[in-house]
């Protein structure tokens, strides 16, 4: 009696075990995970880039609130939109982390708040454009989005709106003295009217 409660104990620990192992093994290998702030592709995932920041960035020790600008067109300052390149400031107030850049232009990626709407901002960037990756060295900030910033990309006035968002939002910090635009790494005809 006692050799039948130990084999089924067996049997039963084993099935366990089983399950186990087979829930591990059909995780999702093709993945976005979060690293130093970034999204990175893990296998070749069927699902596009996060548009959010990831939580590893959202979670910095070093989090404060501040305010942010975001540079957009404004129909009230400019009703018939006739400056391609002029963009107006709206204020967010923000949790500030390690990397202010990456924050200031996912908040610009969000794009005009109902708020920010009802007073005339509009953005020319589509919506759901992936955060970029975005590197800074000697006054030179560098952002190099996914080839989504650039579908359905059509007519100068609005390449130049959505250049003069992307700079103006970046130049706001002090130390940025050039912001260059990059699009999977090409330079020479990114942004271009």
């Amino acid at each position: 009696m006692k050799r039948k409660i130990l084999w089924i104990l067996f049997i039963v620990s084993l099935l366990v075990l089983l399950v186990l192992v087979v829930r591990l093994a059909s995780r999702p290998e093709d993945d976005w995970i979060c690293s130093g702030g970034q999204w990175v592709r893990h296998g070749n995932p069927s699902s596009s880039q996060p548009t959010t920041l990831c939580p590893q960035a959202q979670s910095s020790a070093e989090v404060k609130p501040a305010e942010v600008l975001v540079f957009f067109g404004n129909t009230k300052n400019d009703p018939d939109v006739l400056n391609c390149d002029l963009t107006y400031s709206a204020s967010r107030q923000v949790l500030l982390g390690s990397n202010k850049y990456l924050t200031a232009i996912a908040e610009l990626l969000e794009g005009p708040n109902d708020e920010e709407k009802s007073a005339g901002f509009f953005t020319s960037i589509n919506s759901g454009i992936k955060i970029p990756e975005i590197t800074f060295s000697d006054g030179i900030l560098t952002v190099d989005f996914a080839s989504d910033l650039e579908v359905n990309m059509a007519g100068s006035c609005r390449v130049l709106f959505i250049r003069s968002q992307i700079v103006n939002t970046l130049k706001q910090f002090p130390e940025v003295k050039d912001v260059v635009i990059s699009i999977a790494g090409r330079v020479d005809d990114v942004l271009q009217p």
